[in-house]
């Protein structure tokens, strides 16, 4: 499975007949591949890079981590 990040959301729920109100929140693409980039696109393009779990994961609160 892959997350696809980027995606227009009104085109997207447009193009697959959503209901009014609702919205796609992700994009997942299911199958196999016969290979892998060598990083995560949004590396090489400049938009994010690579963090450390303990960077993102938050305990009770946003930015509080957690000590266990």
């Amino acid at each position: 499975m892959g997350w696809v990040p980027l995606f227009e959301p009104v085109a997207l729920a447009r193009l697959l007949g959503f209901p009014a109100g609702a919205r796609p929140v992700a994009l997942l693409c299911l199958g196999r591949v016969d290979a892998f980039y060598p990083e995560p696109m949004l590396e090489t393009q400049g938009w994010d890079s690579l963090r450390s779990l303990g960077d993102l994961v938050f305990r009770d609160a946003w930015g509080r981590a957690d000590q266990e």
